[in-house]
């Protein structure tokens, strides 16, 4: 039996690598074909995958780390590759600390220090007329509700921008989509938000897709029974079309180095190979970079380029957003965090 499928949109996906591994021998892990030592896990491996098969990547790496890259010029020309067209460099936290536990000053130190840091090395975070995205260390948020100042704010001081036109644009951060919500309040986290703080200052906000990250690695997204697979069927159908899937996760995870190959050399660069590729030859779906959904589905409404409603979420509705599994390790709640 011949099975039909059509397809009344397509399926935004896009996808976002973090580095934050420094040793002194992390040249290591970026090894590339030919090198001594390489048996399919580096970096470079990924880097390799979007580039044959012409997908944009979002990537954000640790300020420490690219320093020793380039301080022992062991990166094997990675740095060099991330200031490629298809690279957007998301902006960051210099050494990751978990922000909303320390005070502001040392927030906007990180935050600037990260921007200097890959201004000089590689290139400026973002791009002009777009949000400048930012990855918020292991994810872990808390709202001014439980806080004496705003990071909302801290993170448009030292991101925020204007475009070409004179409209500000704010930056568009990243968190999981297991956050916690006051009074269980149900939202789509496959869309893109304008989160306000008591001040009137905001960000956009996307979350990852834990779907996508259980299955981008280790799992075969062609099959029509995989999860990944489905949803991004039912995305290519939905009559919103203004929706994202975002693989988000440790470079190191799908690069197969610092113990993720769990000792089968390869295996995970190739999955992750196999299901990009898999991706590039479907009409149906659309690789994208998180700022290009924050722009069409936020800063364009917002500053009346394009028609429509961002939904909005306000800063005493999300109370938490970090790693299930770190509240289980700890015993603590979430709110007494």
């Amino acid at each position: 039996m011949i099975v039909l499928l059509l397809f009344a949109g397509t399926a935004k996906i896009a996808f976002l690598h973090h580095a934050n591994q420094s040793f002194s021998d992390n040249g290591s892990y970026c090894l590339r074909y030919g090198d001594y030592g390489y048996n399919g896990n580096s970096y470079q491996r990924i880097l390799d995958t979007h580039e044959y098969y012409n997908i944009p990547v979002d990537l954000h790496i640790s300020g420490p780390l690219l320093q020793s890259l380039a301080y022992l010029q062991n990166d094997r020309g990675m740095i060099q590759r991330m200031r490629g067209n298809l690279v957007d460099i998301v902006g960051g936290f210099y050494a990751e600390h978990i922000a909303p536990y320390v005070n502001s000053d040392m927030n906007h130190f990180a935050l600037r220090y990260e921007r200097k840091i890959d201004s000089s090395l590689v290139k400026e975070p973002g791009w002009p007329n777009y949000p400048t995205v930012i990855w918020i260390p292991e994810r872990v948020w808390k709202s001014e509700y439980y806080m004496s100042y705003s990071i909302i704010k801290v993170l448009n001081d030292e991101y925020g921008k204007f475009d070409s036109n004179g409209n500000y644009i704010a930056p568009c951060i990243v968190l999981d989509d297991a956050a916690k919500w006051i009074n269980n309040l149900s939202i789509d986290t496959r869309k893109v938000y304008k989160l306000n703080d008591s001040l009137g200052n905001y960000v956009y906000l996307v979350f990852i897709s834990t779907n996508a990250r259980n299955n981008m690695v280790w799992n075969d997204i062609s099959n029509p029974d995989n999860e990944l697979h489905q949803e991004l069927v039912s995305l290519s159908n939905d009559a919103d079309q203004e929706k994202v899937i975002i693989y988000g996760d440790d470079w190191e995870k799908s690069a197969g180095v610092a113990g993720w190959d769990f000792g089968q050399p390869g295996v995970p660069a190739s999955s992750y190979d196999n299901n990009i590729s898999y991706i590039a030859f479907q009409q149906w779906i659309q690789p994208i970079h998180i700022c290009e959904a924050a722009k069409w589905w936020g800063s364009d409404i917002i500053n009346g380029y394009s028609p429509g409603n961002v939904p909005e979420l306000y800063y005493n509705q999300l109370k938490m957003s970090m790693y299930p599994e770190l509240y289980e390790w700890t015993g603590h709640t979430y709110d007494n965090w």
